[in-house]
């Protein structure tokens, strides 16, 4: 059996997900969610109410706080 290294991986980072609509010809921001998979479902939402309204999902890396 394997031993646990006490130097385990450590994130310094988070994933965060921004949606973006083409609006009056340029990108505009429309919301941010934490996961990818709900922010493909906002993104249908989004193309179901908004057709002809092109959609973008930009992904972020958030630091997160040293501790």
């Amino acid at each position: 059996m394997r031993e646990v290294s006490e130097m385990a991986y450590k994130r310094r980072t988070r994933d965060e997900y921004e949606l973006y609509g083409w609006y009056d010809g340029e990108w505009s921001y429309v919301l941010t969610e934490d996961s990818l998979s709900l922010i493909k479902k906002r993104r249908r939402e989004y193309i179901e109410n908004e057709p002809g309204v092109p959609f973008k999902i930009i992904k972020r890396r958030i630091p997160l706080d040293k501790g």
